[in-house]
């Protein structure tokens, strides 16, 4: 009898301490046990949104336990490379931070995993247009990317300088040239531009072609995508890179430019040698980072003439995709449910983050005049063509905007090497139309 009460109580003991380890979270942590996801970013430590990425990652796997989750990460410029590579390789990724140029060819690629079904889009929610933008980037009828913000540019400027020689905000590139006119012999340059990184060129180029085209970018780009090389969809593309170039040799631009990378560009407009430089939303962490103590502002990018619509260049940005090849699905979902969250979205804006809001729910602080700005230019802001021209593309308007400005090249011959260019992917089938 005894034998037998010992038994029982042997076995009560074994259950009691079983649904202790396993209850509290135990079970979920033996079933999340050994699950390590690889998650790739071009949002390098140090900087304000990559830090905050990685206090996700923290914060998920404590809340996860039994799962880690390791950045991969590189500068934007390399991260194209970085990632096809990595593909290549065979390493395992099962996260993907991706830049917005690169995610149509991507999901063209079959590199994505769609996410319907996998992500619950309840717990994510974004305006219409971020999901409208999403559909046109990927051209598929599934969703492969969830976007944390609306990225916009504009022309940042040094109030002080403008203060000092009686400048007022331009509206046309007219009034950018009387303003280039008025320093002319101060020692101030009118704009500084990272010319020595063709990275930047085609987001220069982008706000003038709009212009060119009268406000119908996007329909002229498409035509082009398609093969239609006819010399009116041609003539913008040159009138472009010819303007572009121009602001370089009329002086508009900080001589030197074209040896200037961008922490020298950034150094000459917070040490006041420049009075205007064109950049995005996020231009506010680097200044806030390199140069806390800088005043400034912004204003729309200028227009042709005053019967035409500022449009600058940006759209959805940060996108968060599930590489095709995981064996974490379940999980990868969860993070991005958890990382793309309205509460943790308006925690990444309030500790710093840039980018205009599309998020519902997202307590925002916009006391900074700044962000109340591009608030209000958000609306306006047209897609990246350098979001939608296929890689080799891409590299070819790089590489063509700066031949233009250092007169290598007429933009006649930039744009008749592209069009071979075109040609050539169009019968190797490597277009996305």
């Amino acid at each position: 009898m005894k034998k037998g009460l010992s038994l029982l109580l042997c076995l009560l003991m074994s259950f009691f301490i079983t649904a202790l380890v396993f209850g509290n979270g135990g079970a979920q942590k033996a079933s999340n046990a050994g699950k390590k996801l690889v998650l790739y970013t071009e949002l390098t430590e140090g900087s304000l949104e990559g830090d905050q990425l990685r206090k996700s990652i923290q914060n998920f796997c404590a809340n996860n336990p039994g799962i880690s989750i390791e950045a991969m990460s590189s500068a934007s410029q390399d991260f194209d490379t970085f990632f096809k590579t990595a593909v290549a390789g065979g390493e395992q990724i099962d996260l993907a931070e991706i830049n917005i140029q690169f995610f149509r060819d991507y999901v063209t690629r079959g590199l994505l995993k769609p996410l319907d079904g996998l992500v619950d889009f309840s717990k994510v929610p974004r305006i219409q247009m971020a999901w409208d933008q999403e559909k046109y980037f990927s051209r598929k009828d599934q969703r492969y990317g969830v976007p944390m913000r609306l990225d916009s540019s504009a022309v940042y400027y040094n109030p002080a300088i403008f203060s000092q020689y009686g400048i007022a905000i331009p509206k046309t590139w007219d009034d950018i040239y009387a303003i280039k006119d008025k320093l002319a012999g101060t020692g101030v340059a009118a704009m500084v531009y990272a010319g020595a990184e063709p990275w930047w060129n085609p987001m220069h180029f982008n706000i003038i072609f709009y212009q060119m085209t009268k406000n119908h970018g996007l329909e002229v780009n498409d035509k082009f995508m398609k093969g239609d090389f006819s010399p009116e969809v041609i003539k913008p593309y040159i009138d472009t890179l010819q303007f572009f170039a121009d602001l370089d040799a009329n002086g508009v631009f900080i001589p030197g430019t074209q040896g200037m990378d961008f922490p020298s560009a950034l150094t000459v407009f917070t040490s006041g040698k420049a009075a205007m430089f064109y950049m995005g939303t996020w231009f506010q962490d680097n200044l806030a980072s390199s140069a806390p103590d800088f005043k400034y502002s912004i204003f729309p990018v200028p227009v042709m003439d005053k019967s035409l619509k500022s449009e600058p260049a940006g759209s959805i940005a940060v996108m968060y995709s599930i590489y095709n090849n995981t064996k974490y699905p379940d999980v990868a979902a969860k993070f991005i449910e958890y990382h793309c969250s309205p509460a943790r979205v308006g925690e990444i804006f309030s500790e710093g983050g840039s980018g205009i809001n599309i998020t519902p729910g997202a307590k925002l602080d916009l006391s900074n005049p700044v962000k109340s700005i591009f608030n209000d230019i958000g609306p306006s802001t047209c897609i990246w063509l350098d979001a939608i021209w296929e890689p080799e593309i891409i590299t070819a308007f790089q590489q063509g905007c700066q031949a233009a400005i250092l007169k290598q090249k007429t933009p006649t011959q930039v744009m008749d090497d592209i069009i071979a260019l075109y040609k050539q992917l169009r019968q190797q089938g490597k277009t996305f139309y």
